[in-house]
């Protein structure tokens, strides 16, 4: 197990649970890259596990997604990315079939903003699957390819994409 230091930028904070509220702002990961980056690629699998509740269905209006996590150093370029679209859950992923803007994004279904829900996402070559509360939504062999392509520099974020106009208003 590592630790890493969570650097808190603009209006992000943790609440008394330690839970992170990103409405106003986002938290960044330091020093995240490297032999985290290497592990991914060398076991050839991903997966991503979130509890998160949306402070809303409509982030602004931008016209592109509000990263709630994502492992990115570019606007353009994330190995992945778990977001909302308007009331959508989506994710992205980057592998070497895919190019650096990464497969499609894929609907995991509504967000809700009454109550937390439990994500996973999982994904090894050929297979990528999703859950929310424990229940399947998501189970596509349409993404293929490894994770040699995930650069080593990306940077770990909560609440926002890099590079992006539109922070995430809710609770990670």
């Amino acid at each position: 197990p590592h630790t890493f230091e969570l650097v808190t930028v603009r209006k992000a904070r943790l609440d008394h649970h330690h839970a992170m509220l990103v409405s106003g702002g986002f938290f960044r990961v330091q020093g995240f890259p490297g032999r985290e980056v290497e592990s991914f690629r060398s076991a050839n699998e991903f997966t991503l596990e979130a509890t998160i509740r949306s402070e809303t269905l409509e982030p602004e209006q931008s016209g592109e997604p509000a990263g709630i996590v994502t492992l990115s150093n570019a606007r353009e370029g994330a190995s992945f990315s778990l977001s909302q679209w308007g009331d959508q859950l989506m994710i992205r992923l980057r592998t070497s079939l895919t190019g650096p803007l990464g497969s499609e994004p894929m609907s995991l279904g509504r967000t809700s903003t009454s109550e937390p829900i439990h994500v996973i996402v999982s994904y090894r070559p050929g297979r990528l699957v999703g859950y929310v509360n424990g229940r399947a939504v998501l189970e596509s062999d349409e993404v293929r390819g490894d994770l040699d392509d995930w650069p080593t520099d990306h940077l770990l974020q909560f609440g926002s994409g890099h590079g992006s106009a539109v922070d995430w208003d809710g609770n990670i």
